[in-house]
């Protein structure tokens, strides 16, 4: 059975205690007046399942609540924050969910990359991944456990946390064999103005630990991220045989030699800006 659109507690109750009650998928829209009452929705429904959920939400507890209560049958999850308050300790339980295959956010402040480098993740199956993350370089945060030593030592000895941070994260990543269409967003607000911060892409950042995605179809370098340098086009090239799109948000165009060599090279792929690309949808 599938809810359209759930927005009232009272509306929860009442599908809650029908018998005939056997929703897979549902759409939570939470304001200012109600928010509190999110958790407590989701806590009325049955657990473990629900396959598909749209959450609009500016509260961790709710999607703490959502992973807690329907993390063995969630399928996609597709989540909208628009408060800058947000700070997405919720964010690593979602890689706990076994059948996910898709994980997207929209909208969100960017998280610490620290965040999710902490535990292996869980769901191998994702295919879709779109997610507000930055290696965030203003300090240390105390909020964080600091990454294992041995890890650092064997993945980036005599680097900065937000560099071995980062390699952790490829290195994750690139266990995530089944998927096609990754897009990276990166920003926090400073000031009250957004500051843009990106993943490098570069090969001394873990880019090689991607090497298994052969599968991988799409790729959105997220915003102020730079272009890809020729080494790592030619490693894109030589193992994403299924890539056709590359996206970035620089408001620089590709340079002449790039562009030159692409179109000899891998003249299948087509470079975009800013455009929205068509892919993202889990069948």
């Amino acid at each position: 059975m599938s809810c359209g659109h759930l927005s009232s507690y009272e509306n929860a109750k009442q599908l809650a205690s029908s018998p005939f009650c056997h929703l897979t998928t549902l759409e939570l829209d939470s304001n200012y007046r109600m928010r509190t009452s999110i958790k407590a929705i989701l806590i009325a429904l049955p657990q473990h399942q629900l396959r598909d959920v749209t959450l609009r939400t500016d509260a961790d507890a709710d999607v703490q609540q959502l992973v807690e209560s329907q993390h063995k049958s969630l399928v996609v999850v597709d989540i909208t924050v628009s408060s800058n308050e947000w700070r997405g300790h919720s964010l690593p339980s979602l890689f706990s969910c076994p059948l996910l295959e898709k994980i997207a956010f929209d909208n969100t402040y960017a998280v610490d990359i620290r965040l999710i480098t902490q535990e292996p993740w869980n769901c191998a199956n994702i295919k879709v991944l779109s997610m507000p993350l930055t290696p965030d370089r203003s300090g240390t945060n105390p909020e964080l456990t600091s990454l294992a030593l041995e890890e650092k030592e064997e993945m980036a000895p005599g680097r900065d946390e937000c560099d071995q941070a980062e390699i952790l994260f490829m290195k994750q990543l690139g266990k995530m064999t089944q998927l096609r269409d990754f897009t990276y967003t990166g920003y926090r607000f400073k000031g009250g103005e957004p500051e843009t911060l990106f993943l490098t892409w570069r090969l001394t950042h873990g880019l090689g630990h991607l090497a298994g995605l052969s599968k991988l179809e799409c790729l959105d370098f997220g915003r102020g991220s730079d272009h890809p340098g020729m080494d790592e086009l030619e490693f894109m090239r030589d193992h994403w045989p299924r890539l056709w799109r590359l996206r970035t948000h620089s408001p620089y165009p590709y340079l002449d030699d790039t562009l030159e060599w692409m179109q000899e090279n891998w003249p299948s792929v087509v470079t975009a800006r800013y455009e929205r690309a068509r892919c993202g949808t889990v069948p």
